[in-house]
């Protein structure tokens, strides 16, 4: 067998239960780990105009709202609502991405400082999707059928199947790449 088939047969071999386990985690970990992303949204989307934050109510899923000063009777305070299953379209990738960078292979002493790093950079991109999600809302109220606000909130809501694979391929490039195809590719 090749040694590029190998890698990838062992990759899915470890993959299955790596994300059996982080599924697991997973619900354990996202209530604390959504109150960390929401108050990191609400920090930016204070700095906006309209200022803006979004809540999550209890047994409801995400509340956007619109700052107390700047509501008008023509434009409430409540701006919008998301179902409950939206926080796990959103911070799917919160499971998939330790599965993935736990069965790359690369050596063992890396696969914890990828995880670390990885999950740094996947609390600020479901930060930023927060931030997205909310001023896409908004700016689909203020320009209805506007397809630049309609994509933002299509890529957000997508992120959470996009990020994961795209955060990982950035990490783990150098491992799935052989050196002599880097090598060749240089000369």
């Amino acid at each position: 067998m090749k040694p590029g088939l190998v890698r990838v047969l062992k990759f899915a071999a470890s993959f299955v239960p790596l994300f059996a386990f982080s599924i697991v985690v997973y619900i354990q970990v996202l209530p604390s780990y959504e109150r960390l992303v929401l108050a990191t949204a609400n920090r930016v989307l204070a700095l906006f105009t309209p200022p803006t934050s979004l809540e999550r109510p209890p047994d409801s899923g995400w509340v956007a709202y619109v700052a107390a000063a700047a509501a008008t009777p023509n434009s409430p305070r409540r701006l919008t609502a998301w179902p409950e299953f939206t926080r796990h379209l959103v911070f799917l990738s919160l499971a998939l991405l330790p599965a993935l960078l736990l069965a790359t292979p690369a050596p063992w002493r890396t696969r914890p400082l990828l995880v670390a790093f990885g999950l740094v950079l996947l609390w600020i991109v479901h930060a930023m999707t927060l931030v997205v999600l909310v001023r896409g809302k908004l700016c689909l109220l203020g320009n209805p059928g506007s397809f630049a606000c309609l994509w933002m909130l299509r890529l957000a809501l997508a992120s959470g199947q996009i990020s994961a694979a795209v955060l990982w391929g950035l990490l783990t490039w150098r491992w799935w790449i052989p050196r002599r195809a880097l090598e060749r590719g240089a000369a």
